[in-house]
């Protein structure tokens, strides 16, 4: 037997014992396009479930990112990187250092001043736009971390 709404199979299956050849022939047979269509519609209502916390996570992500970058603790830090480079972006070494760029995402707010590199803005819009479909892959696992810490080592010390 099968579920009209979703196509599984229910109860037990029915023994051919005690019918006739032309019963059996009469019974309705599994339909497998109820069942096809059933797990395609609970796979999309999952993927748009799953979009949706994604974009949930990211904008989260990115409010936190954006508080930390106006702490004290980041402009100290990007200070830091711009001096380390003699106040010349490390990518062109022709223009002046004014940013820092982040060359990994996995310690934001907890980041070791080897990964942070001292960059021009015309570099900096550059590195975003070769690296963003990948950023964006990774960011959804990043900020999963970033988001559960609360970021409380930057804010707790205050």
């Amino acid at each position: 037997m099968q579920c009209i709404t979703c196509g599984e199979p229910v109860g037990l299956r029915v023994s051919a014992k005690g019918y006739s050849d032309e019963e059996i022939t009469r019974m309705e047979i599994f339909d497998d396009a109820l069942r096809s269509k059933s797990w395609d519609d609970y796979r999309r209502r999952f993927d748009a479930k799953r979009t949706e916390e994604e974009h949930r996570i990211k904008a989260e992500w990115n409010r936190q990112y954006e508080h930390y970058r106006q702490t004290d603790e980041w402009k100290h830090k990007r200070s830091k990187v711009i001096l380390r480079a003699q106040g010349l972006c490390e990518a062109c070494r022709d223009r002046p250092a004014t940013q820092a760029h982040h060359t990994t995402y996995a310690h934001v707010g907890r980041e070791f001043l080897f990964e942070l590199v001292a960059v021009c803005e015309p570099c900096h819009r550059s590195m975003h736009a070769s690296i963003h479909s990948r950023f964006l892959k990774d960011l959804f696992h990043t900020a999963m971390v970033f988001c559960s810490t609360g970021n409380e080592s930057q804010e707790g010390g205050r």
